[in-house]
C-alpha cells in the first residue's frame, strides 16, 4: 500500500503499514463492513481504484490529524487558536468518505 498511497499524497515519514489497519477499521465501521465486498483479488472492479483512493484519504487524515494536534486557525491579532474537537473531525472524516465513495454502493446506497 506504500507506492500506492505515494501516488496520492507526497506525505513524509508516514507509517503507512499501521496506519492501514486503522484505515480498515474505520472505513468497515463507515460501510458497515461493505469495504470487504473490494479486493485486491478483483483489480478489475470498478470500485477497486476508489476503494485504493479512500484508504489513501483515511490514511492521509490519520497521519495529519497527529501532526497538527488539533489546532485549526491560529490568529495572530489578538492571539486566538480554534481546535478541531475529535467530534468534528470524525464528522468531516466520514463526510469525506461517504463523497469519495458516492455511487460505488458501498456506503449503504446508490
Amino acid at each position: 500500500m506504500t507506492e500506492e498511497y505515494q501516488t496520492y499524497y507526497n506525505d513524509e515519514d508516514v507509517d503507512v503499514n499501521r496506519l492501514y489497519n486503522r484505515a480498515k477499521v474505520i472505513l468497515n465501521g463507515i460501510t458497515s463492513g461493505r469495504i470487504e465486498e473490494v479486493s485486491e483479488d478483483h483489480p478489475e472492479d470498478y470500485r477497486y481504484d476508489r476503494v485504493k483512493g479512500v484508504i489513501a484519504l483515511v490514511i492521509h487524515e490519520l497521519h495529519s490529524r497527529a501532526s497538527v494536534s488539533g489546532v485549526s486557525i491560529v490568529s495572530n491579532d489578538g492571539y486566538s487558536e480554534h481546535y478541531v474537537s475529535e467530534t468534528e473531525w470524525q464528522s468531516g472524516l466520514e463526510r469525506a468518505v461517504r463523497q469519495a465513495l458516492s455511487g460505488t454502493g458501498l456506503t449503504g446506497c446508490m
